[in-house]
């Protein structure tokens, strides 16, 4: 949650935009790490590599089961294969709430909406 105010000057609680489906927020999570980690050490490529992959996944509208599918995902290799493993091996796939569920479909539409109506402009 992200506290704001509101038009009468009381802070109100917003729910933060969902970065990717909630079912795949471990793996985002350990790859935004890792790309931090690869930028405070100076390997810039690596970097580029994970803010790569983070794309793909923060676009995918849907959780992630095997490393198949995560293959199949642009920006992301066989190590990115890997790591979703072990983020798998490490931790037990969350419970997704329902409320997660519906502000993640919420979200997937308007971005669908905005990427038709610019399609529209074409």
């Amino acid at each position: 949650h992200i506290p704001r105010a509101s038009p009468c000057g009381e802070l109100i609680r917003v729910m933060a935009v969902p970065k990717c489906h909630p079912a795949n927020r471990p793996f985002h999570d350990h790859l935004d790490s890792l790309r931090l980690d690869a930028g405070s050490k100076g390997f810039y490529s690596q970097q580029r590599t994970y803010s790569k992959a983070l794309q793909a996944l923060r676009r995918y509208p849907l959780p992630l089961r095997s490393p198949q599918e995560v293959a199949d995902l642009e920006g992301m290799g066989k190590a990115c294969c890997r790591i979703f493993e072990e983020c798998r091996s490490k931790k037990s796939l969350p419970s997704v709430t329902s409320v997660e569920e519906v502000q993640w479909r919420t979200n997937c539409k308007k971005r669908l909406a905005k990427a038709l109506k610019e399609l529209q402009k074409t």
